[in-house]
C-alpha cells in the first residue's frame, strides 16, 4: 500500500532533482553563457503546476485539513501554519521567476535577475524539503493510520487528474530527465 507521505517524499526526490538543475543553469547564466527561454519556461511551468498545483495541492487541500481534524496538539497546528507561509513564499519567488523570465527573453534584463531569483526559491524549497520530510511527515505518520493513509492516497491521485490532467505527471518526470542530461 502506498502511504499518502510517501508519495509526497518521492514528489520531493523530482522537485530536488529540479533545483539542481535550477542552481545548475543559474551557474551556467551568472558566468555569462544563455540558456534556452524554452527550457526556462518549462522549468517556470514545472514549478507551477507540478510544485504548487499538484505537489502543494496534495498538501494544503488533503493532508494538512487531516492533520487538523481530531486531537492534535498546538505544535501540528503551528507547523500548518508554518508550512503554509513557506508556501505562500515559494509562489512569490515562482512569481518573481516568471516576471524576470518575461524580460530575458525580451532582452532587457541582465540574467542576474532571474538568477538571483531562482537561488533564492532553491534554497528556499531546499530548507522547506527538509522539514517536511525530517519533521511533519515523520509526525503524519504517527498520527495518520494505514487507513487514513491509503485513503489520502486515493485523494491525491484524484488531484493529479482534475488540476494537473491525466499524463501530466508523466510528461513532467520526462522534463527532468531531458533538463538532467543537459544541465547536470
Amino acid at each position: 500500500m502506498m502511504m499518502a507521505t510517501q508519495n509526497l517524499m518521492d514528489e520531493h526526490e523530482g522537485i530536488k532533482l529540479m533545483l539542481a538543475i535550477m542552481e545548475s543553469i543559474s551557474k551556467k547564466m551568472k558566468s555569462g553563457r544563455n540558456v534556452e527561454s524554452v527550457h526556462l519556461e518549462s522549468i517556470l511551468e514545472f514549478l507551477k503546476v507540478f510544485v504548487d498545483k499538484c505537489h502543494h495541492g496534495k498538501e494544503e487541500d488533503v493532508l494538512f485539513p487531516e492533520m487538523l481534524e481530531g486531537k492534535q496538539g498546538e505544535s501540528v497546528r503551528k507547523a500548518v501554519r508554518i508550512l503554509k507561509t513557506e508556501h505562500s513564499a515559494g509562489r512569490k519567488y515562482v512569481r518573481k521567476i516568471a516576471e524576470t523570465l518575461s524580460g530575458y527573453k525580451k532582452g532587457y534584463e541582465k540574467s542576474i535577475e532571474i538568477t538571483e531569483n531562482m537561488i533564492s526559491y532553491v534554497f528556499h524549497m531546499r530548507k522547506h524539503i527538509e522539514i517536511e520530510n525530517n519533521f511533519f511527515f515523520p509526525i503524519s505518520d504517527l498520527m495518520l493510520n494505514g487507513n487514513t493513509q491509503k485513503k489520502l492516497f486515493v485523494k491525491f491521485e484524484k488531484i493529479e487528474i482534475e488540476k494537473i490532467g491525466e499524463g501530466r505527471h508523466e510528461e513532467f518526470h520526462r522534463l527532468l530527465r531531458t533538463l538532467k542530461k543537459i544541465y547536470l
